[in-house]
């Protein structure tokens, strides 16, 4: 794990010292989600690189595993995925502060089309 600037242990690390373990909440239905969404993994790895999930890998998981899902929890999947890829964009700084919210930003998007730009670059 990523270590903060300064500091000899990751935040998990200093987390874990400091409560001795982190009990997780009672998540209820959503917890199902979340189980979902483990199974799946939280983005796709191509060789293009990492991308969101789309509803065709959801879809392919749930006929795969026979899991009947409902359109709505479809969405959320997609809506998890693409939360945690935007995030994932932020997070390169060990020492950045804990994401509450994961929205998607004009910097992202630049991020994004720096990537792409470089991605074709490389075909030619």
């Amino acid at each position: 794990m990523a270590t903060p600037k300064g500091q000899n242990k990751s935040r998990y690390d200093q987390e874990i010292e400091r409560f001795d373990r982190i009990d997780m909440p009672d998540m209820g239905a959503f917890g199902q989600i979340t189980e979902y969404f483990d199974e799946l993994g939280a983005v796709r790895q191509l060789p293009e690189g990492v991308t969101p999930l789309c509803y065709a890998e959801i879809d392919g998981w749930a006929k795969a595993t026979g899991t009947e899902i409902s359109h709505w929890v479809a969405v959320v999947l997609m809506n998890m995925s693409r939360q945690y890829y935007y995030q994932m964009g932020r997070s390169s700084d060990p020492g950045a502060k804990a994401p509450y919210t994961a929205s998607r930003t004009s910097d992202d998007m630049d991020v994004l089309r720096k990537r792409t730009a470089a991605k074709i670059r490389k075909l030619f």
